[in-house]
Order: structure tokens, then sequence, then C-alpha cells
């Protein structure tokens, strides 16, 4: 009797013990298949996040075909603009120079006392057409200039944006960013007058050398009479933040100091008095590049004191700059430097 009580004893204890182990197994089994169905669910939300990856890559690659093509197309006409102001710019110095033919045979029939106002009249309705066409001209080249300007700075957003999108490409598997919020929407609307503050706080002008001369292949004048019609001079921009100058507009202006009025670049045009072509001055695009301009005027000169004028232009518009004024030609003296 002793026997079958131990032997029952055993044999509950084996059968607590059993319990218990599928009591283990059914627990972890039911563990094992949550664990799997959060896989299994992970695994097809990463299945359709890869297929909506592989759409936006398949979309940025057309874009970005696309940009590339858009960048040939600026780059081919802008070469093509580039060639047509060479050609004008050539023209238009074969008529400054007959300009400078027909004024020295008009001043030259003048002081001569004889009856030649015929031929005066004929020399002077000669270079008014000159003038005509060369004011002509100079707007078409200004007019190219500033589609250059234009198709430059969208070349560039293109490159920008290009670059972007091939960055885009290689990271699609990091966070997206961040919405732009409130401050950086008002950073935004205020950039421009932002950047036009920074230029004029900050943007220097250092001028380098500067020549006055009757010729443009002659030698430099000392003393400056009635007759010098060249400028040459050299210049370049400073600022702490380089990139802000560039692809801007700048006016360079030789101004008569006794008469208090700007010396028109080429000559100043009757048939256009309100001209903004050469009589503001010369007006250019900076590249960040030390500058060089031949600043060309035939009419006699009647004062004795000028200055170079520097100006930042924007939309016709003309803003001062820190030390952008340098006198040229003092009591009838060229100023050296």
């Amino acid at each position: 009797m002793i026997v079958s009580l131990t032997s029952a004893l055993t044999l509950a204890c084996l059968v607590v013990y059993q319990s218990d182990v599928i009591n283990d197994l059914r627990n972890l089994l039911q563990t094992t298949n949550e664990k799997l169905l959060q896989t299994r669910d992970l695994l097809d939300r990463e299945v359709q996040r890869n297929e909506e990856l592989e759409g936006q890559v398949f979309i940025l690659s057309d874009s970005i075909v696309l940009l590339n093509a858009r960048i040939e197309d600026f780059k081919v006409e802008i070469n093509r603009l580039k060639s047509k102001v060479q050609k004008l710019s050539g023209r238009i110095q074969q008529q400054e120079d007959k300009v400078k033919q027909l004024t020295a045979a008009i001043n030259r029939l003048k002081s001569e006392n004889v009856a030649k106002d015929a031929r005066v009249a004929r020399l002077e309705q000669e270079r008014n057409q000159l003038l005509i066409s060369m004011e002509t001209a100079d707007k078409e080249r200004m007019k190219m200039q500033q589609q250059i300007s234009k198709l430059r700075g969208e070349l560039g957003m293109t490159n920008e944006q290009a670059a972007e999108l091939n960055e885009t490409k290689q990271s699609l598997n990091e966070e997206p960013a961040a919405p732009m919020t409130g401050i950086e929407d008002e950073k935004v609307e205020h950039a421009p007058q932002k950047k036009l503050a920074s230029i004029l706080g900050f943007t220097e002008v250092q001028f380098g050398e500067i020549v006055v001369k009757e010729d443009q292949n002659g030698p430099a004048l000392k003393r400056a009479g009635n007759n010098w019609q060249y400028v040459l001079l050299n210049f370049v921009l400073n600022h702490q933040d380089p990139e802000v100058l560039v692809g801007e507009e700048f006016l360079v202006q030789v101004y008569d100091l006794d008469q208090h009025k700007v010396v028109p670049f080429n000559e100043f045009n009757p048939e256009y008095p309100d001209s903004p072509v050469g009589n503001k001055g010369f007006a250019f695009v900076y590249r960040g590049q030390p500058v060089g301009i031949r600043y060309f005027n035939s009419q006699k000169k009647e004062s004795k004191n000028y200055e170079l004028r520097l100006y930042y232009y924007k939309d016709g518009m003309i803003y001062q700059l820190r030390n952008n004024r340098v006198k040229i030609i003092e009591r009838g003296k060229v100023v050296t430097r």
C-alpha cells in the first residue's frame, strides 16, 4: 500500500510537471505567432514603402533627364547670343571710329574760314545717322546681354535643381525634411531686401589703373585738353560674401564736376535724349572677376574737373557703394594714382 501511494504521488507530480510544460509551450507558441504577425505586417509595409520609393526614383530619373536637356539648351542659346553680341560689338567699334573721323572733319571744317556750310551739314547729318545706328545697336546688345544674364541665372537654377534631385534620389531612405515654418517663410519673403542691404552695406570698390587717352591706342595723357575721348579703367568689387555680387548689375559713370552732369557713354544722341543706354553711363553685369572697361565719348570736353563713379544698378535705380568715387582729372591735369 505504501508503494501504491508513492507511485500515485509520483504520477501526480509528473502530471503537474507536464501540465506546466504544456502551458509554457502554449504561451511560447502564442508569443511566436504574435511576433510572426508583427513581422509580416512590417514586411508588408516595407514592401509597400520600397514600391513607393521605386516610383519616386523613376520619376526623379525622368526629371533629371529633362533638366539635363534644358541645361544643354541654355548653353546653346547662351553661346548663340554671345556670338551675336561679339558681332554687334565689332560693328559698334567700327561706328565709333567713323564717328571720330566725322567729328574731326566737322571740327576741321568749322575752324576754316571758308564757305563749307553745306559739307558741314552733310557730315553732321551722316554723323547723326551713325549715332542713331549706334544707339540701336547698343540697345540690341544690352538686350542680348540681359538675355544672357537671365539665361545664365536660369541655367544656374536648373543646375541646382538637377543637383538637388540627384541628392534626393540618393538619399530617399532618409527622413523627409521638416515642413517650412512661419519664420522661414519670413526669411524667404524678405530675402531680396536683405540682399540689397548686404550689397549696399558691405560692397567696397577698389579702383586699379585709370588711364585717360585721346586715341585708344595712343599714349596715356598727363594733361587733358578738350579732345580726350577714352577712359580705360580697372577695378574689383570686394564683399565678405563675393557670391552675393555675381550676376548683379552695376553702372560706371564719367561725371563732369564743373557742369554737374554725366559724360555719356559713346556720345549724346539728340534723337534719344532720354535713352537709358549710354546717357546714364555704362552698365555691366558683374561676374566675380576684376573688371576692365573702356569708356568712350567723342564730344569735345569743356570742363576741367571729372571723376569716375560706380553704382549698384537695380530696376533702373542707382545706389551708392563704399569708395565708389575717384577723381580722374583735376584742373585739367590727369590725376595719377
